[in-house]
């Protein structure tokens, strides 16, 4: 149940109005990044091709189960290990009709366990508590204690923001099984999206201890570090995070981000691209993609993606800004430029007059200004004097 948690990209840096590092500070930062070890496109190939392999390997699982199911319909085991093969796919929906298949034969934990999974990882968190407190799942005397359909509800009550509920569902797990790792996981999360960093440091130091192959706790700890200001500390562990899943969107997110704010665009545009491709309605991913374009100076490209930005968000004022500003800079069309700057101006409240954004649209108006004034002047030059060469001559003859 891969938990999205992303940098916001207000935090980081939006536009060149509003500022970034500068370009030899950016540079520097890149460095010390470590974006220079090998190029994004390479990272996103080996990613791939890992992911690939992995892909190959489930697939021929998933088909030697269905091989087997032919034979023996009725087997509610395999019908269960079906459900959770599936389920490692992202086939959330298949996932579901198996166990539920597997659980029509004989009601068991596995397949229980894969349908409340498979529920909470579409986001469905209170179908999944539902479905496990029809199985009277719980801590009390009397209640299914299994580690991990407890687990499967501790993620879904932090899915919830239940979590209070959460660290006293993963407490109890613990107080049977100090190192179950599925509940120190949930825990650390939990903690996490609870804003208490050192507790979630700490907890998730023991799991790691247990589990080192965890891509979702590598993100996590990336943004842990991030809000420390150790951004190369945090891309190491979203690059460990990736290496693990190709298409953890939160890594690939959280990686772009730092790398927009550093002006390192084509590692930028590398995994934002890859965001869009996972999520293609993801407004800030579309947004970022703009951007990172923009700086490429890829304007059409950017323009375009902007504009898918806005139709996600028809309110993204960034797209709009960033918009003004590739038509001012990169297509010199000022009237377009100007039109974008009023547009982004009118969803903003209570700027100061000294505001960089209100700074630069004074400017745009100044330089139409001064062009409309400039071509006025032409024209003037270029106006017959009073009395022409012509008029001279007749009033000679006369």
């Amino acid at each position: 149940m891969n938990r999205l948690i992303v940098i916001s990209l207000s935090a980081i840096c939006l536009t060149n109005v509003v500022g970034c590092a500068s370009s030899k500070s950016a540079e520097k930062k890149a460095e010390e990044l470590g974006a220079n070890e090998k190029s994004a496109e390479d990272l996103a190939a080996e990613a791939k091709a890992l992911e690939e392999a992995r892909k190959k390997g489930v697939q021929a699982e998933r088909d030697q189960l269905l091989t087997q199911l032919q034979q023996e319909p009725n087997n509610f085991q395999k019908r269960a290990a079906l459900s959770e093969v599936l389920l490692r796919m992202g086939d959330y929906d298949g996932a579901i009709t198996e166990a539920d298949k597997s659980l029509k034969v004989e009601d068991n934990v596995p397949a229980q366990e894969y349908k409340s999974r498979a529920m909470a990882s579409k986001g469905d968190f209170k179908g999944a508590l539902k479905f496990l407190k029809s199985k009277k799942v719980g801590w009390d005397k009397g209640q299914n204690r299994d580690a991990r359909l407890l687990n499967v509800m501790a993620a879904s009550q932090r899915g919830l923001g239940q979590y209070d509920d959460a660290i006293e569902t993963c407490s109890a797990i613990l107080s049977r099984d100090a190192k179950n790792s599925g509940a120190l996981k949930n825990l650390s999360l939990t903690y996490y999206k609870k804003g208490d960093t050192k507790l979630a440091q700490m907890v998730g130091a023991d799991y790691l201890a247990i589990n080192k192959d965890d891509p979702e706790v590598f993100n996590t700890f990336g943004m842990m570090a991030v809000e420390r200001g150790r951004f190369p500390e945090a891309i190491q562990y979203f690059r460990k995070a990736l290496a693990l899943d190709n298409k953890l969107l939160g890594a690939h997110m959280n990686i772009a981000a730092i790398a927009l704010r550093y002006r390192d665009y084509n590692t930028a545009k590398v995994h934002y691209k890859e965001a869009v491709t996972l999520s293609p309605q993801h407004g800030d991913a579309n947004l970022g993609l703009g951007l990172a374009l923009a700086g490429l100076s890829e304007s059409d490209a950017a323009l375009a993606q902007l504009g898918e930005a806005l139709k996600i968000n028809k309110n993204a004022s960034e797209a709009m800004l960033e918009t003004s500003r590739v038509y001012k800079f990169q297509k010199s069309d000022l009237k377009q430029a100007l039109s974008w700057s009023e547009k982004y101006l009118a969803t903003q409240k209570d700027l100061k007059e000294d505001d960089p954004a209100k700074v630069y649209h004074q400017n745009i108006v100044n330089e139409i200004a001064a062009e409309k004034m400039a071509q006025e002047a032409m024209e003037e030059e270029a106006e017959p004097g009073d009395v022409s060469a012509t008029d001279e001559e007749q009033s000679d003859n006369g």
